[in-house]
């Protein structure tokens, strides 16, 4: 995985057949931003089920759009929707996209040993975070208003 800058951030992940959004005979993926998202911040709304948010590769981005139609701007989703660095496509990855990227992140690109956010709910209190902290890229639900880092993410 190539570790220079590419659109906006660095490319961490490239998709895989089984991968929605892989086209066979083109390089397609994920672009991480080189750095959080701020300090620590809430997942968003809680005691209010967002509903349908997706796990797998290539939710992220409507994961994304559901938190912020429900929660509004000041969530991690909404800061990621919110970020623009030349381009302005960037979203809150799902628990898959950003599993995939922790498996990558050896690279030095400055993930602190700690938990982060995704995008897919767990229920109407608790969302998930994969723990940057541990070998494994474990993740466990947290209670939505525990701030926790953040970083955004964007397909090329």
């Amino acid at each position: 995985v190539s570790q220079s800058r590419y659109r906006g951030g660095r490319i961490e992940y490239i998709f895989q057949p089984e991968d929605a959004g892989y086209v066979a005979g083109q390089e397609h993926g994920l672009i991480v931003a080189t750095e959080d998202m701020t300090a620590p911040m809430v997942w968003g709304c809680t005691d209010k089920l967002v509903g349908s948010t997706g796990v797998a590769i290539g939710k992220g981005a409507s994961n994304t759009d559901m938190i912020v139609v429900a929660c509004g701007n000041y969530s991690a989703a909404g800061v990621c929707a919110g970020l623009v660095t030349g381009y302005s496509d960037w979203y809150l990855p799902s628990l898959t996209e950003l599993r995939k990227i922790f498996v990558n992140q050896q690279s030095a690109m400055g993930f602190a040993a700690g938990k982060y956010w995704c995008s897919t709910e767990n229920n109407g209190n608790y969302a998930y975070a994969v723990d940057f902290a541990d070998n494994f890229g474990g993740y466990v639900p947290v209670l939505k208003n525990n701030p926790l880092r953040v970083r955004a993410v964007r397909t090329f």
